[in-house]
C-alpha cells in the first residue's frame, strides 16, 4: 500500500512540474516581432491596442490569432460589398441612360450608342468615386 501512495504522490509531483512550466512559459514577455505584428495588424483592421497589457507571450499570440481572423473577416465581407456596390451602380447608371433615351423618344435598341453612353457614365461615376474616397472633393 505505501507503494502506491508513493506512485500516487510521484505522480502528483510530476504532474505540478508539468504545470509550473507550463505557468512559467506564460511569464515571458512577447517578442519585439509579435509586438510589431500586433502593431500592424491593429492598424490594418482599425482598432488601437494597448501594448501594455500584453505581457506574455501566451497573450501576444492568442491577440495575433484574433486579429488575423478580424482582417480575415474583414477583408472577406468587404469584397463581397464592393462587389455588389459596383452592380448595383451599373444597374443605376443604365436606368439613367434608358431614362434619357426614353425622354428624347429615341429607340434605345436601335442606336449604337447607348451601350457606349452607359460605359462612359459608369467610368465617370467610378473616377469621381476614387477622387472622393482619395480626399479630393475639389
Amino acid at each position: 500500500m505505501n507503494q502506491e501512495l508513493v506512485e500516487k504522490q510521484t505522480a502528483d509531483e510530476q504532474w505540478n512540474k508539468y504545470h509550473d512550466n507550463r505557468e512559467n512559459k506564460d511569464i515571458r514577455k512577447p517578442t519585439q516581432r509579435q509586438i510589431a505584428y500586433i502593431v500592424s495588424l491593429a492598424k490594418t483592421v482599425g482598432l488601437k491596442v494597448k501594448l501594455e497589457r500584453i505581457d506574455s507571450t501566451t497573450k501576444a499570440s492568442s491577440l495575433i490569432e484574433r486579429l488575423k481572423m478580424l482582417s480575415r473577416q474583414m477583408n472577406g465581407y468587404s469584397a463581397v460589398y464592393e462587389s455588389r456596390d459596383k452592380k448595383v451602380a451599373f444597374g443605376m447608371v443604365t436606368k439613367l441612360v434608358f431614362k434619357k433615351y426614353l425622354d428624347s423618344r429615341k429607340d434605345y435598341r436601335k442606336l449604337k450608342g447607348f451601350w457606349k453612353e452607359v460605359e462612359e457614365l459608369y467610368r465617370q461615376y467610378q473616377k469621381n468615386q476614387e477622387r472622393i474616397i482619395q480626399g479630393d472633393v475639389s
